[in-house]
């Protein structure tokens, strides 16, 4: 209702919209809500793609476990968006070079987020310089038939990771990637500004349009402090559990 409205207020259909004062929240179900990858999870996911021949299939996993991207961001990326920023190589999520008719979420989704340490020892930097220069990041990912390259990749991507015997419907195999990483801010902690500078989070206010956030002060140091699932090693799945459950509760 207030989309439709802010629609006509903004094409001077009306001058006011009278949903302007209207609020609505779901109530969450627990049955539902989506998760993020337990460490354990984590580690079966990136191991596996180590065995994919399919581009996409081996680094998108990856790079959404370290920078929590969302799919549609890492999926439409161009060769050109991985770059260096000072002493970070980086992933600049813009619509620069990608489809005419490609969209971001917000604002606040154009960003650059530096790569994670572990990323590139895995050899992710290796692949992009194998790649031309203007091409796409993941060459061998068509679009599907609506145009969305994130189409085909979740069509692939999840089937994969439930054959890996990760059934858990709260886990998204895709989006959960964001959630962990999110859990890492948390323990770590870092500033909620500079948390929603890297995954993207329209933030309240007009204060986040001030001023810019540096990669290598800032958001690079972040995310260095950020664990990779291969640090955080348990006997089991419900350790890695019970560490997430002692953390919270601490909070």
């Amino acid at each position: 209702m207030k989309t439709l409205t802010n629609f006509a207020v903004e094409k001077e259909i009306l001058a006011d919209s009278p949903a302007t004062r209207v609020n609505y929240r779901a109530k969450p179900n627990p049955r539902t809500k989506i998760r993020a990858y337990r460490d354990h999870e984590a580690r079966t996911v990136l191991e596996a793609t180590r065995r994919e021949d399919k581009d996409y299939m081996r680094w998108i996993p990856w790079i959404c476990c370290f920078t929590g991207a969302r799919l549609d961001e890492v999926a439409g990326a161009a060769r050109r968006d991985v770059e260096r920023v000072g002493r970070y190589w980086t992933l600049n999520i813009r619509l620069d070079h990608r489809a005419a008719d490609a969209s971001i979420k917000n604002v606040g989704s154009e960003r650059c987020v530096p790569l994670h340490p572990k990323l590139i020892e895995e050899g992710f930097l290796d692949y992009v310089n194998s790649l031309p220069k203007d091409g796409p990041l993941f060459p061998s990912l068509r679009p599907d038939k609506f145009g969305s390259k994130a189409g085909t990749a979740t069509k692939k991507i999840g089937p994969f990771v439930r054959a890996l015997g990760i059934i858990d419907k709260r886990l998204s195999p895709n989006h959960s990637w964001r959630h962990r990483l999110i859990e890492e801010f948390r323990r770590i902690p870092v500033r909620e500004d500079i948390e929603h500078a890297i995954t993207g989070h329209s933030q309240e206010g007009t204060a986040p349009d001030y001023g810019e956030y540096s990669i290598n002060t800032m958001l690079g140091p972040a995310i260095d402090q950020t664990r990779s699932p291969f640090d955080i090693r348990s006997e089991d799945g419900d350790a890695d559990k019970g560490n997430f459950v002692a953390v919270a509760a601490a909070d």
